[in-house]
């Protein structure tokens, strides 16, 4: 029997689950109060704290860490890799505790799964990372020679959507075309073409269209005008463009149910909001068509918002005429974990092997020799 313990962590909450030869036996979401971090300055320190949590977690359920073959996470900001299971190592633990792609609560599950085998022949794992980048040539160009774009955005959900929804069709997911459309924080859109996620906006970056609460794409001249202007400090202007922005700049909340009960109570603002940020969305939506010329068999919407009946109905309302619009809400992330880390253990899939890059460029020249190599094509 094959025994896997997943972790995925969020700014206030730890979700795990264990699974037995690749079936969830349970779930949990362990949840963080204030209390909890008094003493934390930062996502980092709070280290000591969800590793102690996870440990009683598996105890309250009679599981040591050596009982297992392999505790998986989902990672964090790491150089541009290709997709699939990585072994976690040192270099990779290194990279994402020192912020050098980025900081977020789930890079520290990266460390934490590697301290937590740490003298035990348990492996540690990651599975379809943020940075996974499987970009065409042509799409990493930005107009600045000295500028590519990388990708930073829901991969392991994505794609787990997809092969969920290619088979209930009968399907593969290298036998289909599809855009998953991932409402959250960001608004995380991917176009999957024939197993490779060929396009997608980087709303770290700032790509793409508003969200919760992120501006993301804005008028160059004006924005650099603004940081300038003498008015922010670095992280001010930081804050300003991804965490008071948005729904939270325009509405002063990015709380979904607080929105929709004021478009309800006859907010015309609010609803005018709603209805920019849907345009928005389902414009680079039909974008994203383009990359796979027109030949899209479904379109996703997936994530939180994904529940919220008022957005995905103005949404679908201008995309439908493309394919398909079909309805995946919340998330897979912790079934994705499990069953990527469990084919991975029987070798049913590689574990690929962490190499530092010494930048993004060498990292993707590395990734687009991996597809150069392969028999990849659009036709069907």
């Amino acid at each position: 029997m094959k025994r896997i313990f997943a972790i995925n962590l969020g700014s206030t909450s730890t979700k795990v689950a264990y699974s037995e030869d690749g079936k969830v036996v349970y779930k949990e979401n362990i949840f963080h109060t204030a209390e909890d971090f008094k003493d934390c300055n930062g996502f980092y320190d709070q280290e000591p704290v969800r590793i102690s949590r996870i440990l009683q977690n598996m105890k309250s359920h009679g599981i040591e860490v050596t009982d297992l073959d392999a505790i998986v996470a989902r990672g964090g900001m790491l150089q541009p890799l290709p997709v699939g299971v990585f072994r976690i190592n040192e270099d990779m633990a290194d990279q994402v505790m020192s912020g050098e792609y980025g900081s977020h609560p789930s890079s520290m599950g990266i460390d934490i799964a590697r301290k937590l085998v740490e003298g035990t022949d348990v492996l540690a794992l990651t599975a379809d990372v943020p940075s996974s980048d499987e970009l065409l040539p042509v799409a990493r160009f930005t107009g600045l020679k000295e500028m590519h774009r990388r990708t930073m955005t829901q991969t392991l959900n994505a794609r787990a959507v997809v092969r969920e929804w290619a088979q209930s069709e009968g399907r593969d997911y290298e036998d289909v075309n599809v855009i998953t459309v991932g409402l959250g924080g960001g608004i995380n859109i991917i176009a999957h073409c024939h197993g490779r996620m060929i396009d997608t906006n980087n709303s770290v970056d700032g790509e793409g269209c508003f969200s919760t609460n992120r501006c993301l794409t804005v008028p160059i001249d004006l924005l650099i005008q603004e940081c300038y202007s003498g008015e922010y400090t670095y992280e001010e202007m930081m804050w300003h463009v991804n965490g008071s922005a948005g729904l939270m700049g325009y509405l002063g909340t990015s709380d979904m149910v607080e929105i929709e009960q004021r478009i309800l109570n006859g907010d015309e603002y609010a609803s005018q909001v709603i209805d920019a940020m849907c345009y928005q969305i389902a414009k680079d939506t039909g974008g994203f068509a383009t990359t796979m010329c027109g030949d899209v068999d479904a379109i996703i919407l997936t994530g939180g918002i994904a529940n919220c009946k008022f957005v995905t109905d103005r949404v679908a309302k201008r995309i439908s005429f493309i394919a398909p619009v079909i309805l995946r809400p919340g998330e897979l992330e912790l079934e994705a974990l499990v069953e990527n880390a469990y084919e991975a253990v029987v070798g049913k899939i590689p574990i690929q092997e962490f190499v530092r890059a010494s930048s993004p460029r060498e990292a993707m020249d590395r990734i687009d020799e991996l597809w150069e190599s392969q028999d990849w094509t659009f036709e069907r």
